[in-house]
């Protein structure tokens, strides 16, 4: 045992002689660090390389189509400004690469052109300041999108600001905000360059911030109709405007000094009885689009139309209307002409007593009466039966179809109808059919879908069959594999 301790002990003294022997040698010498590169030799080789020689006009194509990626996923707290909501493209990156690329994206202004704000915070103020001021004289694509948690009313506030500082350059505005800065957005209009060039404008109000206004909310639904109002009438006053979105009900429908007679696009985002969006309807005499929902309430003609001898509004230049409905509107297909209507997008909600729809032949006499000619029909209805859907397969109205979606309840008659040909080849139904999308298809034979779509190839460019079982049989499901 002792002998142990004492071997022990000899391997420590051992280490210890070693340690004192590093302290004592002469330090080892460092590596030297490589000198720095020349700024100047490497702008040379950079300018030699192949990508330096891209002309400056193709550069640029590049950088308008990098922002524009749609592919590029979104971020959800981004810091600063971005080129859409749906992405998280960011042109200053571009900048960060070499000199002469960012010399080339500083001076682009359309890169800066194109702002979105989501969840406005401190932080993004000083870049959208920088954004504003490289856009230079370009027209202006801003959204502005109010968070949900955690809202700075201060941020929110002085990004409005820069933005309305720049009014004379809008073009479409996206403002989503909190009731609480309403009057104070309303007084910014009086001292703001006039928006001149303002086409197209969606605002709308998102929850109050301040329980005082959370409270006055639920007393008085309507308290921002006069701030609204004041809002709405600088947009108004853009000779330009021919885009409008209105999201607020209220009594009397429009805000003040709504210039009916310049705009050609209106959406609108609450419901609506028929008899009221008709009237709303006749007082735009150039509408070229509408978006509208309308609600499942008792029809009544409108004053406007019942004076008339004939309760008939024609639309002249309506050509795209986009309709959600929880009622049957028959009633308001037969007070509608609309001779230039060329794209049809119907929504039916299903009925909860579960009664069908009985308004397809009101709209066969619509399109009848308006000898229009549509190019697009998108006609969602779960509970419409497969003889009404065949009735439009055969409308003379609708044999120019490029587009048909339909969300019915559909079989082999109607199937069938979309394969009939003629002694020459050609389709009686839809010959002109581009694109098909089917939904909930049922108890068809294997092959039936596949044969309809091979029937029409290369006519046919896009298509898409549901099946109600989700599945295909092994026919079908060989052609849809090798032909998607």
């Amino acid at each position: 045992m002792f002998s142990l301790y004492l071997t022990g002990f000899a391997k420590l003294d051992e280490l210890s002689v070693g340690f004192r022997t590093l302290r004592l040698s002469a330090p080892q010498k460092m590596p030297q660090k490589a000198p720095a590169p020349n700024v100047a030799t490497l702008r040379d080789f950079n300018s030699n390389q192949p990508i330096s020689k891209i002309p400056i006009e193709l550069l640029c194509e590049i950088f308008t189509k990098f922002v524009n990626d749609p592919t590029i996923s979104r971020i959800e707290n981004p810091t600063g400004p971005l080129v859409s909501r749906h992405s998280s493209v960011d042109p200053t990156i571009l900048g960060q690469v070499c000199s002469r690329w960012r010399d080339t994206a500083l001076n682009l202004p359309t890169l800066w052109s194109t702002i979105c704000i989501r969840n406005p915070a401190k932080s993004q103020l000083y870049r959208t300041h920088l954004w504003l001021e490289r856009s230079a004289d370009q027209p202006l694509n801003l959204t502005l999108e109010d968070g949900i948690e955690g809202r700075d009313l201060n941020a929110t506030w002085n990004i409005v600001r820069a933005f309305y500082s720049h009014a004379d350059k809008w073009r479409r505005i996206d403002f989503s905000v909190p009731p609480d800065l309403l009057a104070s957005i309303g007084h910014l209009g009086q001292d703001a360059p006039p928006c001149k060039q303002l086409e197209s404008i969606q605002f709308r109000t998102t929850n109050p911030v301040s329980d005082r206004l959370r409270q006055l909310q639920a007393r008085s639904p309507n308290w921002e109709n006069p701030y609204l109002d004041s809002v709405w009438s600088f947009f108004h006053s853009s000779p330009s405007l021919q885009e409008v979105c209105y999201t607020v009900k209220r009594s009397d429908l429009l805000p003040r000094n709504t210039p009916f007679v310049q705009l050609t696009s209106v959406s609108i985002d609450f419901t609506l009885s028929p008899d009221v969006l008709l009237g709303a309807l006749s007082q735009f005499p150039n509408l070229y689009s509408i978006r509208a929902n309308i609600d499942s309430t008792e029809f009544h003609p409108p004053q406007s139309v019942a004076r008339t001898a004939c309760p008939i509004i024609t639309l002249k230049h309506l050509r795209t209307a986009e309709l959600f409905s929880g009622r049957p509107l028959t009633q308001f297909f037969q007070h509608l002409t609309l001779p230039s209507l060329e794209t049809l997008l119907l929504t039916i909600a299903t009925f909860f007593d579960g009664k069908s729809i009985s308004h397809h032949s009101a709209l066969q006499s619509l399109l009848q009466r308006s000898n229009c000619c549509l190019k697009k029909l998108q006609f969602i209805d779960r509970q419409m039966n497969e003889d009404d859907a065949c009735i439009y397969l055969e409308t003379p109205e609708l044999q120019a179809l490029s587009f048909l979606e339909f969300g019915a309840n559909l079989s082999t008659k109607f199937i069938s109808l979309l394969s009939q040909t003629n002694l020459n080849g050609s389709h009686q139904n839809l010959p002109a059919l581009q694109e098909l999308h089917l939904g909930n298809t049922t108890n068809t034979p294997d092959g039936m879908l596949s044969q309809m779509i091979a029937g029409r190839l290369p006519v046919l460019k896009r298509f898409n069959i549901m099946t109600k079982s989700g599945g295909y049989g092994p026919i079908d499901e060989a052609f849809f594999e090798s032909n998607y």
